[in-house]
């Protein structure tokens, strides 16, 4: 496994990878980085379509065929916030990666035949994402979204 420095859609962020993945994920979400710990209503809405995008864009990149969860991941995150939508409060960082897992377990692990409109996220497991790594990218004025990159041994 390797630490390499990835540029994707001019972002730029480390990302570990296996030495013999060829067919490494690589993709740009950009949107309202949400946060796990909400409150009921809206905020939870906005979880889900959160989720929601981040599957839709890695079954995207992944192609028709769903991945196999009894596979080992290296998981990359590089994140971006805006102080303009987080009304300048303190981030704490780890609250907003676990709704990123889970779009990215169903993403990667529904069939092609489940809109991702429609993917109850509690079906696909993380456990198989063995390395994780995390970065968080400087704040930007109004992009903001998260970087992945997805690595199969």
């Amino acid at each position: 496994m390797e630490l390499k420095t990835e540029k994707i859609e001019g972002w730029e962020l480390h990302a570990l990878e296996f030495e013999n993945d060829h067919e490494i994920l690589k993709n740009v979400i950009l949107g309202q980085l949400i946060n796990i710990q909400t409150q009921t209503g809206r905020k939870d809405d906005k979880k889900l379509e959160w989720q929601q995008k981040i599957a839709k864009a890695i079954k995207s990149e992944r192609g028709s065929k769903a991945r196999s969860s009894s596979n080992s991941y290296a998981i990359s995150l590089g994140m971006k916030f805006s102080r303009h939508e987080h009304q300048k409060q303190p981030l704490d960082v780890d609250n907003f990666i676990k709704p990123i897992f889970a779009g990215i377990a169903a993403g990667l692990f529904s069939s092609d035949e489940i809109p991702s409109n429609v993917i109850d996220f509690k079906d696909f497991p993380d456990s198989c994402f063995r390395y994780l790594y995390v970065e968080r990218l400087d704040d930007h004025a109004v992009k903001e979204g998260v970087a992945i990159v997805i690595s199969q041994e």
